[in-house]
């Protein structure tokens, strides 16, 4: 088994595993900080966000965004916890090409659209 280390523009740290087996990529992106940094009487915010970042970003609504993941036999999650934000992807080796921007897309173009948040919040 080998990895491989870059970064993305920006900085961010990227590292591939390549295994033997299914052509499957498994992309993690951690953004530090999670829900420890959550201000005082706003216990919940990164739970929120983690839930609003499946809800829509950049050209692709909701439904839109879980067309191009959940068509393609991928799987797409977000959660938030302590110590961080996590957004992962499962896709076909031969998806990825289409699906790995969207990580990107989430984090830079977010809907966080006040009918989302009061959707998310119920």
């Amino acid at each position: 088994m080998s990895v491989e280390y870059f970064e993305l523009p920006g900085g961010c740290p990227v590292w591939v595993q390549h295994r033997a087996g299914p052509a499957i990529v498994s992309a993690k992106l951690l953004i530090r900080g999670g829900s420890s940094g959550d201000p005082a009487g706003g216990r919940g915010l990164t739970q929120l966000l983690a839930g609003l970042l499946t809800r829509g970003c950049g050209p692709l609504s909701a439904e839109d965004l879980a067309e191009l993941v959940e068509s393609r036999g991928a799987g797409l999650r977000c959660e938030a916890n302590e110590d961080g934000l996590l957004i992962s992807l499962k896709c076909a080796s031969a998806d990825s090409a289409a699906l790995l921007p969207l990580l990107l897309t989430m984090v830079q173009r977010p809907w966080l659209r006040p009918d989302q948040v009061e959707l998310e919040r119920g």
